[in-house]
Protein backbone atom coordinates (compact mmCIF):
# COMPACT_ATOMS: atom_id res chain seq x y z
CA UNK A 1 0.00 0.00 0.00
CA UNK A 2 1.07 3.60 -0.94
CA UNK A 3 0.34 5.03 2.56
CA UNK A 4 2.70 6.82 4.05
CA UNK A 5 1.21 7.60 7.28
CA UNK A 6 0.60 5.06 10.27
CA UNK A 7 -2.35 4.81 11.44
CA UNK A 8 -3.10 3.19 15.02
CA UNK A 9 -6.82 4.11 16.66
CA UNK A 10 -6.99 3.87 21.13
CA UNK A 11 -9.74 3.63 23.12
CA UNK A 12 -12.23 4.70 20.92
CA UNK A 13 -13.50 1.55 19.26
CA UNK A 14 -16.76 0.29 20.42
CA UNK A 15 -17.08 -3.04 18.60
CA UNK A 16 -16.83 -6.83 19.59
CA UNK A 17 -13.75 -8.68 17.87
CA UNK A 18 -14.16 -12.40 17.57
CA UNK A 19 -11.46 -14.50 16.89
CA UNK A 20 -10.42 -18.20 15.63
CA UNK A 21 -7.68 -20.34 16.08
CA UNK A 22 -6.33 -21.68 12.62
CA UNK A 23 -3.26 -23.27 12.77
CA UNK A 24 -1.30 -24.00 16.15
CA UNK A 25 2.34 -26.21 15.99
CA UNK A 26 1.92 -25.46 11.88
CA UNK A 27 -0.86 -27.76 12.01
CA UNK A 28 -4.70 -26.85 10.71
CA UNK A 29 -7.34 -26.91 13.58
CA UNK A 30 -10.73 -26.18 14.10
CA UNK A 31 -11.59 -23.86 17.16
CA UNK A 32 -14.81 -22.15 18.63
CA UNK A 33 -15.18 -18.28 18.42
CA UNK A 34 -13.85 -17.03 21.32
CA UNK A 35 -14.80 -13.14 22.08
CA UNK A 36 -11.94 -10.33 22.91
CA UNK A 37 -11.84 -6.88 23.45
CA UNK A 38 -10.27 -4.86 20.99
CA UNK A 39 -7.20 -2.48 22.47
CA UNK A 40 -6.41 -1.16 19.33
CA UNK A 41 -6.17 -1.39 15.70
CA UNK A 42 -3.71 -0.28 12.24
CA UNK A 43 -4.04 -1.24 8.99
CA UNK A 44 -1.36 -3.87 9.56
CA UNK A 45 -2.61 -5.37 13.06
CA UNK A 46 -4.19 -4.65 16.29
CA UNK A 47 -3.76 -5.82 19.93
CA UNK A 48 -6.51 -7.31 21.84
CA UNK A 49 -7.30 -8.99 24.99
CA UNK A 50 -9.12 -11.93 26.08
CA UNK A 51 -8.95 -14.46 29.22
CA UNK A 52 -8.07 -17.33 26.71
CA UNK A 53 -4.66 -18.56 27.05
CA UNK A 54 -3.66 -19.45 23.69
CA UNK A 55 -0.47 -21.47 23.78
CA UNK A 56 2.97 -20.61 22.35
CA UNK A 57 4.13 -21.76 18.95
CA UNK A 58 6.45 -22.40 16.70
CA UNK A 59 5.91 -21.14 13.93
CA UNK A 60 3.51 -18.87 14.98
CA UNK A 61 -0.09 -19.36 16.21
CA UNK A 62 -2.57 -18.56 13.13
CA UNK A 63 -5.94 -16.65 13.56
CA UNK A 64 -8.57 -15.40 12.20
CA UNK A 65 -10.29 -12.00 13.53
CA UNK A 66 -14.23 -11.10 12.66
CA UNK A 67 -15.08 -7.34 13.56
CA UNK A 68 -17.78 -4.97 12.54
CA UNK A 69 -16.64 -1.43 11.75
CA UNK A 70 -20.18 0.73 10.51
CA UNK A 71 -21.94 -2.15 9.44
CA UNK A 72 -19.27 -3.75 7.31
CA UNK A 73 -18.00 -7.13 8.33
CA UNK A 74 -13.96 -7.60 7.99
CA UNK A 75 -12.67 -11.48 8.71
CA UNK A 76 -9.12 -10.86 8.48
CA UNK A 77 -6.12 -13.51 9.00
CA UNK A 78 -2.84 -12.96 10.68
CA UNK A 79 -0.71 -14.55 13.29
CA UNK A 80 0.05 -14.08 17.12
CA UNK A 81 3.55 -12.01 17.45
CA UNK A 82 3.04 -11.40 20.84
CA UNK A 83 1.98 -12.31 24.31
CA UNK A 84 1.89 -10.70 27.76
CA UNK A 85 -0.11 -11.72 30.88
CA UNK A 86 -1.76 -9.01 32.90
CA UNK A 87 -3.90 -9.55 36.01
CA UNK A 88 -6.60 -12.71 34.27
CA UNK A 89 -6.30 -11.65 30.82
CA UNK A 90 -3.97 -12.39 28.16
CA UNK A 91 -2.91 -9.44 25.57
CA UNK A 92 -1.98 -10.63 22.39
CA UNK A 93 -0.30 -8.83 19.37
CA UNK A 94 -1.69 -9.85 15.43
CA UNK A 95 0.02 -9.06 12.48
CA UNK A 96 -2.45 -9.12 9.96
CA UNK A 97 -2.26 -10.96 6.63
CA UNK A 98 -4.59 -8.31 4.82
CA UNK A 99 -4.85 -8.19 0.99
CA UNK A 100 -4.16 -4.32 -0.38
CA UNK A 101 -8.15 -3.90 -1.26
CA UNK A 102 -9.61 -5.12 2.15
CA UNK A 103 -6.35 -2.87 3.92
CA UNK A 104 -8.26 0.26 1.97
CA UNK A 105 -11.50 -0.32 3.05
CA UNK A 106 -9.88 -1.17 6.69
CA UNK A 107 -8.70 2.54 6.28
CA UNK A 108 -11.89 4.05 4.74
CA UNK A 109 -14.18 2.29 7.71
CA UNK A 110 -11.44 3.46 10.22
CA UNK A 111 -11.46 7.18 9.13
CA UNK A 112 -15.60 7.28 8.91
CA UNK A 113 -16.13 5.43 12.46
CA UNK A 114 -13.41 8.02 14.06
CA UNK A 115 -15.52 11.15 12.22
CA UNK A 116 -18.76 9.98 12.92
CA UNK A 117 -17.34 9.77 16.89
CA UNK A 118 -15.73 13.31 16.78
CA UNK A 119 -19.19 15.15 14.88
CA UNK A 120 -20.99 13.29 18.27
CA UNK A 121 -18.42 15.04 20.34
CA UNK A 122 -18.69 18.32 18.52
CA UNK A 123 -15.35 17.95 17.99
Amino acid sequence: MNETKVFAFHSVLLFPLFFTIQELDGKPVTTGEGKSSLINISLNGLKLSTPLNIPDSRPPVKISVRFTINETQFIVPGEIVWKNKRLDDYFYGIHFHIEEKQQVKLLEELKSYIKGKNEKRGT
